[in-house]
């Protein structure tokens, strides 16, 4: 089974990176003749530059994240995981939600410093970035506490319905999809509220 998960992780990536690619390799195309008399060729220059540094950075993470999770996987650090959380808990439940948790916060970990650079050097060097190093990390702790919060009763939520429809697992598909369709809808309508 991990061997499985091995390939499809790798194809995604494979896949992924050659989309990024051709679209990378496209980058020096002419303005489409179209279109001139609409976009500033000096704008559409600095866009075409903006869009290779983020396509750039996005490789990286993208190398690092699917390095990283074959790295994990090869190793069996989620067994190793599994094998700390257990005895924190005699609940499924609270294992789950503590594994989550901890996953969470490793991949949160990593991403910080590409997330970082991307608004601090990447966005402020083409005059997109309107963030303060303070707000930076206002934001960060709001996502975190939004995840834990929302993600938490997510998958809280999901493992109760599991837990009731255990037999039944296609009555445990049709309601998770109806609860997280309400959270969807319920997200779209209130994200004007946390949205700046």
């Amino acid at each position: 089974m991990k061997w499985i998960l091995l390939i499809l992780i790798f194809i995604m990536f494979v896949f992924d990176t050659t989309l990024s690619v051709l679209n990378y390799r496209n980058r020096k195309a002419k303005m489409p003749d179209s279109v001139k008399d609409i976009y500033d060729p000096e704008k559409y220059e600095s866009w075409l530059k903006y869009n290779m540094a983020n396509f750039k950075m996005g490789m990286i993470g993208s190398v690092l994240s699917t390095a990283l999770m074959i790295l994990l996987l090869s190793i069996n650090a989620f067994g190793w995981l599994e094998q700390v959380i257990d005895p924190l808990s005699t609940s499924v439940g609270v294992e789950t939600l503590l594994f989550m948790l901890f996953y969470y916060l490793f991949t949160w970990v990593i991403s910080l410093p590409l997330e970082y650079y991307q608004i601090f050097e990447i966005e402020a060097s083409f005059g997109f970035n309107k963030m303060t190093k303070k707000l930076f990390w206002i934001d960060q702790l709001k996502g975190i506490l939004l995840t834990v919060i929302f993600g938490g009763g997510i998958i809280g939520l999901l493992h109760l319905v599991y837990r009731q429809f255990e037999s039944n697992v296609l009555g445990f598909a049709i309601l998770s999809y109806l609860i997280l369709t309400i959270i969807m809808i319920l997200v779209m309508l209130l994200s004007k509220y946390f949205m700046r």
